[in-house]
């Protein structure tokens, strides 16, 4: 009788102790699937809070180490509630290892969330040059005179800096492709980026091309009028003396 009021006791201890547990796992299993990776905005702090759950994670992996310890001794002793002790642990280890794969999948997709972060920084900076670059290319002013055809010293530059950049622009191109080939969370919105750049700026190369002759040719049919104009005016000037 007294062994029996015992293992009854022993008993309801484990079985209020793994009960704790597993409400601690299922209150921070909404912790661990939520998806607050997916709003880019402060990840730093939320990269933080994550790695205190972790630490939280691992303190807790110590209790159920004992709970199961405690559980296990009992059902090698031949416990008269082993049935019932062995399905709460394979229950409650189930929920551990569960909590843990969605912990690990959270601070991956977190990892991703930064990089993406860096990825859009990168391509905003990139898209507001290929902007400057189609708003030339879009332009058909030729300039009125020789004084006016002032775009052509700046489109000049702006295929410098395209030549310049295309290696850098490809690599941007190249870590999105990465970044999805991974399997990042994100996989769509990022290739869906990378494809609309690398096409706008491949279908740049042309019209910069053709751009740059047309204001070379604007160039120079202005400097022959105003070669012209200058030698009208000289023979204008000089005609009376010529004739006298």
């Amino acid at each position: 009788r007294h062994n029996q009021l015992v293992d009854s006791n022993a008993f309801h201890i484990f079985q209020r102790d793994a009960d704790e547990l597993s409400d601690w796992v299922k209150d921070k299993y909404k912790t661990a699937t939520d998806e607050s990776y997916r709003d880019l905005t402060n990840l730093l702090p939320k990269l933080q809070k994550h790695q205190a759950f972790e630490a939280e994670l691992k303190a807790n992996k110590e209790i159920l180490g004992q709970v199961n310890e405690v559980g296990e001794d009992m059902v090698q002793n031949g416990h008269y509630k082993a049935p019932a002790i062995r399905s709460t642990l394979d229950k409650l280890n189930a929920q551990w290892r569960d909590l843990v794969d969605k912990s690990a999948e959270k601070g991956k997709k977190l990892r991703e969330a930064a990089q993406q972060e860096l990825f859009n920084k990168a391509l905003e900076d990139a898209d507001a040059k290929l902007k400057e670059m189609e708003k030339s290319v879009a332009s058909d002013d030729l300039g009125k005179d020789l004084r006016s055809v002032k775009d052509l010293k700046k489109h000049q530059m702006l295929e410098k800096e395209m030549e310049k950049n295309a290696d850098n622009l490809k690599d941007i191109v190249d870590q999105g492709n990465k970044m999805a080939k991974e399997g990042h969370f994100d996989s769509e919105g990022i290739l869906r980026k990378v494809k609309d750049f690398d096409s706008r700026f491949n279908a740049l190369k042309d019209p910069m091309a053709r751009r740059r002759q047309d204001l070379e040719d604007s160039k120079r049919l202005h400097q022959y009028v105003f070669d012209a104009d200058n030698e009208l005016q000289w023979i204008k000037e000089h005609m009376p003396a010529a004739t006298s």
